[in-house]
């Protein structure tokens, strides 16, 4: 018997828990022979939301950018809670976060929960500066002048992404916790 065999194998064991998929997945990666197509296409080239490219040391400047609007989102939040309540409370969705996707995460749970944090935070913030015409940032400004005609356009994926999970699912939660949006 082949004992690194077994060692191989008993160390690959626990890369099964959890299931690779669950009923709730619903977030995919491009498959490889789609990509094959066009692989630019399906790479973010500014900002990525979630997990996929999270690292990217093309996308560094939009991540530090995200940091100003999870900032910004808990200035307006108002919130009662410590941002380690905060932390937590995301912390606390990993696994909801982990079974929407049908392929598995590398990230550890310290990373995921930051990527959720910050990339959720970004979103709602961006929701709300839309909503209540406080598009300030130099940064989109620039890219989409023409705001008012580009909201098509500018926002749609990240509504489709975000939206139910975060106004219909979680809306509760977030005042619970005190953010008056």
């Amino acid at each position: 018997m082949d004992q690194s065999l077994v060692i191989d194998v008993a160390q690959e064991l626990p890369r099964t828990e959890p299931p690779l998929t669950t009923p709730h997945s619903c977030i995919y990666r491009v498959p490889p022979h789609i990509r094959k197509v066009n692989d630019e296409a399906y790479t973010p080239e500014v900002i990525s939301i979630g997990p996929f490219h999270f690292g990217n040391e093309r996308l560094q400047f939009m991540e530090r950018h995200k940091l100003r609007y999870l900032k910004s989102f808990l200035d307006r939040a108002q919130y009662r809670k410590s941002f380690k309540e905060w932390v937590v409370y995301v912390t606390n969705l990993n696994p909801s976060v982990r079974s929407y996707y049908a392929n598995l995460i590398e990230l550890n749970d310290h990373d995921l929960a930051k990527v959720i944090l910050v990339d959720a935070s970004f979103i709602l913030e961006l929701f709300l500066r839309n909503f209540n015409d406080e598009w300030t940032d130099e940064i989109f400004n620039g890219a989409f002048p023409n705001r008012q005609d580009n909201i098509g356009v500018l926002l749609p994926s990240l509504l489709q992404l975000s939206f139910e999970y975060f106004a219909y699912y979680k809306n509760q939660r977030l005042m619970q916790y005190g953010c008056k949006l």
